[in-house]
């Protein structure tokens, strides 16, 4: 998603992928440490939050290696709090059905 830049890739690099993001660290951290979905995601949230917060102070910059941005980004958004919200509902909620799945068939 960083490295597209065919149509529309604004949108798709801004929302979609904080929203995808926010998926992929939910689960990555569901196999490193097993907790309630729902704690989890709110856990995974508040990360994803501290890093915009962060973004604020202006630590990192558009001129930094791409890696730096990839990592904390370089600008605050708040609609990337919105992607992010979206994002962990999704993986809370995604996580519990697979959980509620994975018990009723085994």
């Amino acid at each position: 998603m960083f490295l597209y830049r065919g149509p529309g890739w604004k949108p798709l690099r801004h929302s979609a992928g904080d929203f995808i993001v926010v998926l992929f660290l939910h689960f990555l951290a569901a196999v490193v440490v097993p907790r309630r979905p729902i704690s989890l995601a709110l856990g995974v949230w508040v990360f994803a939050c501290l890093i915009e917060a962060l973004q604020m102070l202006k630590l990192t910059s558009p001129s930094d290696p791409w890696w730096v941005q990839a990592s904390f980004g370089s600008t605050f958004d708040p609609w990337d709090l919105l992607a992010y919200s979206l994002g962990a509902v999704c993986a809370g909620t995604l996580h519990r059905r697979l959980l509620q799945g994975a018990t009723r068939e085994g």
